[in-house]
């Protein structure tokens, strides 16, 4: 599911947790080019930033990217320069460009829209 509307990361995790889902996990190429492809249809009329559920805290130790879900993290699609991992916020969260496709670090007080995986009905 596609959001029709921008939010935080934070808030979006909220909005996709009403219909029992999460934010989206990509774990492989194809499944990337599958979102991007959705993303890209969905968003034709609105072109933008979507995030998905990839987040870091800079804090931790060690300090690593994972998946909202729990999920391992094994693949990812940055853009050049990316992640930024600013280490001036606590946590960075990833969002996918429906331009290109790849995948860059942002802090939660910007708002994208978002890609909610939800199970089926």
């Amino acid at each position: 599911m596609v959001s029709q509307w921008e939010d935080t990361w934070r808030e979006a995790v909220r909005a996709c947790n009403v219909y029992n889902g999460n934010l989206t996990s990509i774990h492989d190429a194809f499944s990337d080019k599958l979102i991007y492809q959705y993303v890209a249809k969905n968003s034709t009329d609105r072109p933008g930033t979507f995030w998905i559920g990839g987040a870091k805290d800079t804090h931790a130790v060690p300090t690593t990217w994972t998946w909202i879900d729990g999920e391992n993290w094994n693949y990812n699609n940055w853009a050049a320069g990316q992640p930024d991992n600013n280490p001036a916020y606590q946590y960075n969260y990833i969002y996918v460009d429906s331009i290109d496709g790849k995948w860059y670090s942002d802090e939660d007080y910007n708002t994208k829209f978002f890609v909610c995986e939800v199970p089926s009905m």
